[in-house]
């Protein structure tokens, strides 16, 4: 009797297996994380793909005149690198400033409040998925378009009667594998305090958790470009302080100092 009552009571989880079943509920109610640049990277796969057709006459022409590498066909791999890693970038930006706010917006809060997780947990759960897991989906995303591209390019040329060791020459990938991880990892670490500050103000924002966010960087921004500008144009067009400029902007602009 006393072993059943002990084997029917609930166990306690640890701190990190709730760490990490708290991921999990994230990216279950948040899949955009995943799936827009999923999205875009088969997109970017089909595009690549149809003009990859085109690598027989361009590896014909390389042969004949007896071209060493050229850097024209990692245009594709790059281009497939480039858009997955903005997409998982933007999805980011937008997670961390909807991830508090909707749950108080539509009070599910209250709910996972209920259960035996402590906020600092399931702050941590949501700081780690634009911190540590969208990194690791651009890097997944990335090399397996990569190696696609690269079976079906080879495909394509043997399907021509060219050995596939003449593309193979001419594409290196692995110094991108080497370079797209630390690139990664670096603009993690130089994001977070960003996406700290992201998640911050989706805590008490009401409306429109990004611009609330984004604005104090457009107000520090807008001064300086302001006078970029107007250098440029004093620069540019002669005579520009006496064009029909109202007493009180030619005021305001000649304090500038232009380099």
């Amino acid at each position: 009797m006393n072993e059943t009552v002990l084997d029917s009571a609930p166990r306690t989880l640890s701190q990190r297996r709730l760490l990490y079943w708290s991921v999990r509920r994230e990216l279950w109610e948040h899949r955009a994380v995943y799936l827009a640049p999923a999205v875009i990277a088969v997109v970017a796969l089909i595009g690549t793909g149809l003009s990859a057709l085109w690598l027989p006459r361009v590896l014909r022409r390389l042969d004949a005149y007896g071209a060493t590498v050229t850097s024209d066909l990692m245009t594709p791999y790059a281009f497939i690198a480039f858009s997955v890693l903005m997409t998982g970038i933007i999805v980011a930006l937008f997670y961390a400033s909807a991830a508090l706010h909707a749950e108080r917006r539509d009070r599910s809060l209250l709910f996972w409040k209920s259960l035996p997780v402590s906020d600092r947990t399931a702050v941590l759960a949501k700081a780690a998925v634009p911190i540590l897991v969208t990194p690791v989906v651009i890097l997944g995303l990335v090399v397996a378009a990569q190696v696609l591209l690269l079976l079906w390019s080879s495909l394509i040329v043997a399907a021509n009667g060219l050995p596939p060791t003449l593309l193979w020459n001419q594409i290196d990938l692995t110094v991108m594998w080497v370079v797209l991880p630390y690139g990664l990892v670096v603009n993690s670490l130089s994001q977070a305090p960003r996406y700290a500050w992201i998640l911050l103000v989706s805590a008490w924002a009401r409306r429109v958790p990004i611009l609330w966010a984004l604005a104090p960087f457009v107000i520090l921004i807008t001064p300086a470009t302001r006078g970029t500008t107007a250098c440029r144009m004093r620069s540019a067009v002669p005579g520009f302080r006496r064009r029909k400029l109202r007493r009180r902007h030619a005021e305001s602009l000649r304090p500038l100092a232009c380099p």
